[in-house]
C-alpha cells in the first residue's frame, strides 16, 4: 500500500531498493547519526539492501509503515521516519526515526513527524501515539514535543542502544489530546 505524505518541504514516500546507497552514506553507516539508536551503523551498502528488502515485504496492512524522507528542494534522500511497533488492542502505535546529520537542525525531523501524527489519527484508527528517546538524545525529545507529543516520564535503565544501557524518555499523545489540540490551539 503506497502512502505518501506531503508538507511543506517534505515528501514522505515508501522505500525503494534504489534508496540504498543514499541511506547507506546520509545516515545508515554514519555513528553520529546512529549513536542514540539501537541498530549498529552498516558496514555495507548490501546490508542496507537486505534490510530494505525486509521492510518491503513488511505489510502496513498490520499497521507498520516505513517512509523515506526527501527534501522538495534537492529531491534528497533525508532520513526515515517508521511505526516500529503496533499494539491493535489499544490502537497504539510507536514511531522512530532518524536523520542524516547535514539535515538536523533545520525542522524537517519535526515537520515529518507532525505530518506522521496527522496522517495516523485522521487517517487510520489509531488511538494513541508514543515515542521514546535516549535521554541524552535532548534533540530528539524536542522534535517530539514540538510535534504537540507530551513528555509521560523517564524510565530508568529501560533501553539499550549503541552507547550502552540508557535511561529512556517518553512522550506520547492520544487522539483527544491531539484533536483538543488543534480546537485550542
Amino acid at each position: 500500500m503506497k502512502q505518501i505524505i506531503e508538507t511543506e518541504r517534505l515528501i514522505l514516500r515508501n522505500f525503494h531498493l534504489s534508496d540504498a546507497q543514499a541511506m547507506f552514506d546520509h545516515w545508515a553507516s554514519d555513528d553520529e547519526a546512529t549513536k542514540f539508536l539501537t541498530w549498529q551503523p552498516h558496514q555495507s551498502v548490501d546490508t542496507v539492501i537486505e534490510h530494505l528488502e525486509a521492510i518491503l515485504n513488511q505489510d502496513q496492512a498490520n499497521g507498520y509503515f516505513h517512509w523515506a524522507i526527501v527534501e522538495k528542494s534537492s529531491n534528497q534522500l533525508i532520513g526515515r521516519i517508521d511505526i516500529i511497533d503496533c499494539n491493535e488492542a489499544i490502537k497504539m502505535k510507536e514511531i522512530g526515526y532518524v536523520l542524516g546529520k547535514k539535515w538536523w537542525h533545520m525542522g524537517y525531523m519535526s515537520e515529518a513527524l507532525n505530518a506522521v501524527i496527522a496522517f495516523l489519527f485522521t487517517k487510520t484508527d489509531t488511538n494513541r501515539i508514543e515515542a521514546t528517546h535516549d535521554e541524552e538524545n535532548r534533540f530528539s525529545g524536542a522534535v517530539m514535543s514540538k510535534a504537540g507529543m507530551l513528555f509521560e516520564g523517564v524510565h530508568q535503565d529501560r533501553s539499550r542502544n549503541n552507547r550502552g544501557i540508557v535511561n529512556q524518555v517518553m512522550y506520547g499523545i492520544t487522539k483527544k489530546q491531539y484533536l483538543l489540540r488543534d480546537i485550542i490551539g
